[in-house]
């Protein structure tokens, strides 16, 4: 799981307290057609930027998720993260990192056949997380996500609440098992 298993330049959705150990800056990009339907398609972009080890670090995160059918947009999904994450106990051996981030959710649809127009939306979520380090070869970490109860739309459907958790375990460099 990626809540325990760092990885800086995704630290800003996965788990914003991973951030708190940043040592360098990272940048990723990744694309998938979900499914291996073509016409679904799901971006991902992330940074993780070293500020300062006494103020901490930032990191930002952009997803885009669509489904073009024929031309036509029919839904699109937008989360744009930022994240602050700094350390708060360091010695030897373990470590303990926290962090927050704040997300921005948007949703569009295109009008259907018929002409109705389902309009588009947009919510603010706030996230939670905390990395551990326990001998320099166990990780524990965990993100409680949306924890402000963001609603969206209209109809103010709730957005998903959710506490991630998980440990891994590195008995030497390259070699992580996680649960």
């Amino acid at each position: 799981t990626g809540v325990a298993v760092a990885d800086n330049a995704f630290a800003a959705v996965t788990n914003p307290g991973q951030l708190g150990s940043v040592t360098r800056s990272e940048v990723t990009a990744t694309y998938v057609q979900p499914f291996g339907i073509d016409f679904h398609d799901f971006y991902f972009a992330g940074a993780a930027i070293p500020i300062d080890q006494k103020y901490g670090n930032l990191g930002v995160g952009l997803s885009h998720y669509k489904v073009d059918f024929q031309g036509v947009k029919l839904q699109q999904e937008t989360q744009l993260t930022l994240a602050h994450g700094f350390n708060l106990y360091n010695d030897i051996h373990s470590r303990v990192d926290f962090g927050y981030a704040l997300n921005l959710y948007s949703v569009e649809f295109a009008e259907s056949v018929s002409g109705l127009d389902p309009g588009n939306a947009n919510a603010l979520g706030f996230d939670l997380g905390m990395a551990i380090t326990v001998h320099k070869r166990t990780h524990i970490g965990f993100q409680v996500k949306n924890l402000n109860n963001p609603m969206i739309g209209l109809d103010q459907e709730e957005l998903r609440q959710r506490l991630v958790a998980g440990v891994s375990y590195e008995p030497y460099e390259g070699v992580t098992t996680s649960f």
